[in-house]
């Protein structure tokens, strides 16, 4: 399994303390992701040769630490990596001094400019600093675009996207789901969430994106959830190279059900279980936290779950190009079913 992309929470402090964080960032924050660890899976996924690779820095507030991320910046793109930036902006309110370290991190490599505002950011970010911000980046030529979080009971998107196209014409922007996670699951009410995914058909969103967490924790996708589903936490700190992070992802039965055969095997589960399950969610890494983040009811399905991914291994052997019987008899004593 390839990564096409590693996503690096520089730290948990932010200049905001937005009530539907999913990571419970704040200016309080103390995690702070080692600069060695940072250089190791920039050396990692450039080993991977994997053509347009990128480096995602994000946080927390990544520019608090802004030079770790120049240096990372620059040293990503010693191996020609790709690097990205998630902001909230808040740099727009110091223009002479954020526009001359903007061009320095495009000049050492920056390609992209992710920024985020919504009725939660805008309670401590200001509409038109984020504004200000979106123009250094386009004067820069720097590719940037803009999420809006939104629930069924926000509707700020029409007047942010008005005001950023009045100023930006060409201004990406694209709408995504708020979510019971992290400060999120106090803030939101279940009732006041976008239900806009069948739940019976969610598809898992891994993208192929690893997350190493401002905690040092690496885990296997950048699910809003992640800290919060124990069995998709792979290692900590650089322990574990990218192809001993993908061998221990397919090793781990319930991933490799996830993988194979997609959330839907275990909502059928958690049906033949006896679970009431929900009809729509708000996101298909809701269904995931629900399913995968219950340590009980893994425990409870899980003779089930030994015996598919032990059915999938084998049909894979069966398919493949293992033609030799003893080999295959081999195969399968290696997998200790």
């Amino acid at each position: 399994m390839n990564y096409r992309k590693i996503g690096l929470c520089v730290t948990s402090r932010c200049t905001a303390a937005c009530r539907m964080c999913c990571l419970n960032c704040s200016p309080d924050g103390e995690e702070r992701l080692d600069s060695e660890c940072m250089r190791y899976y920039i050396q990692e996924a450039a080993a991977a040769g994997i053509p347009g690779t990128e480096i995602g820095f994000t946080g927390g507030e990544a520019l608090l630490h802004y030079s770790d991320v120049l240096e990372m910046t620059q040293y990503a793109q010693s191996f020609g990596l790709i690097t990205t930036l998630n902001t909230n902006g808040f740099w727009g309110s110091d223009r002479r001094r954020w526009f001359p370290r903007i061009q320095a991190l495009k000049e050492a490599g920056l390609s992209v400019l992710f920024f985020s505002t919504d009725c939660w950011h805008q309670e401590y970010i200001p509409f038109n600093h984020l504004l200000e911000a979106m123009k250094i980046a386009q004067e820069m030529n720097i590719y940037q675009k803009l999420f809006v979080m939104e629930t069924a009971k926000s509707h700020n998107i029409d007047n942010i996207r008005q005001a950023v196209l009045q100023e930006i014409p060409d201004a990406e922007i694209e709408v995504v789901s708020a979510l019971r996670a992290g400060r999120g699951a106090s803030c939101f009410a279940s009732e006041s969430m976008r239900e806009v995914v069948d739940a019976e058909n969610a598809l898992c969103s891994f993208d192929q994106i690893l997350q190493v967490g401002s905690d040092g924790n690496v885990y296997m996708c950048c699910s809003p959830f992640a800290r919060e589903i124990p069995v998709l936490r792979i290692g900590k700190n650089g322990e574990l190279s990218l192809s001993e992070i993908s061998a221990e992802i397919m090793r781990r039965d319930v991933l490799y059900i996830l993988l194979k055969e997609g959330l839907g095997w275990f909502y059928h589960a958690a049906l033949r279980a006896g679970r009431k399950m929900p009809v729509r969610l708000a996101s298909s890494c809701q269904l995931c936290h629900e399913l995968l983040g219950d340590t009980e009811f893994l425990e409870q399905i899980s003779e089930e779950i030994q015996k598919e991914a032990a059915f999938l291994r084998i049909n894979k052997l069966l398919s493949g190009s293992i033609k030799d019987p003893h080999q295959m008899a081999s195969g399968i004593q290696r997998m200790e079913l």
